[in-house]
């Protein structure tokens, strides 16, 4: 689709409904189309319509950060992403160049995530503001086998992160509770 048929589409929506909080630029990984992406966000700029960019923080575009009211910036430790260490790097590149705007950190915790790599988050978001909120997140659903053994890393990765970061909670991944993939 092109900026202008996405437009179009939301031009529709808005139309059909009094209200919407914003319009959130999301999909495999928005930044990984820049010109797209940088092109769609400025339209829903021009039109005065809020913009919320959710993204694996690993890739920057100035422009498109410019560009978004909020952003949900998503961490994954190198074990849960497929990534090499070279992620945190790209993380906190990321989240240096976001932490002006309205900005979120979700970071997806399985059974394979480490203390390691909690420390690292830890350590790049404690580097930003303190209003700077992070959600955890659990991979595995909280009906399967895993359920006690997640809900217990959560609890315990959330009480080792508010030693250091002001605002942790615990989320679901909301797609889940609506069976989308």
């Amino acid at each position: 689709m092109s900026v202008a048929e996405v437009f179009s589409q939301i031009k529709k929506l808005k139309g059909q409904t009094n209200s919407f909080h914003s319009v959130s630029v999301t999909g495999g990984e928005p930044l990984a189309q820049p010109e797209f992406c940088t092109s769609l966000l400025s339209r829903l700029k021009s039109e005065g319509l809020k913009t919320y960019l959710e993204t694996n923080a690993s890739i920057i575009n100035k422009e498109a950060i410019a560009l978004s009211d909020i952003i949900s910036a998503d961490i994954k430790a190198p074990e849960d992403s497929g990534t090499d260490e070279s992620i945190w790097t790209q993380h906190r590149r990321f989240l240096s160049a976001a932490q002006e705007k309205d900005l979120f950190i979700k970071m997806p915790i399985s059974l394979k995530t480490s203390m390691v790599s909690l420390n690292k988050a830890i350590d790049i978001i404690k580097e930003l503001p303190s209003d700077i909120p992070l959600f955890f997140q659990p991979v595995h659903s909280l009906d399967s086998a895993a359920a006690k053994e997640i809900e217990q890393k959560l609890k315990l990765f959330k009480s080792l992160a508010q030693k250091k970061i002001s605002k942790v909670k615990i989320i679901p991944q909301t797609h889940k509770l609506f069976f989308v993939r």
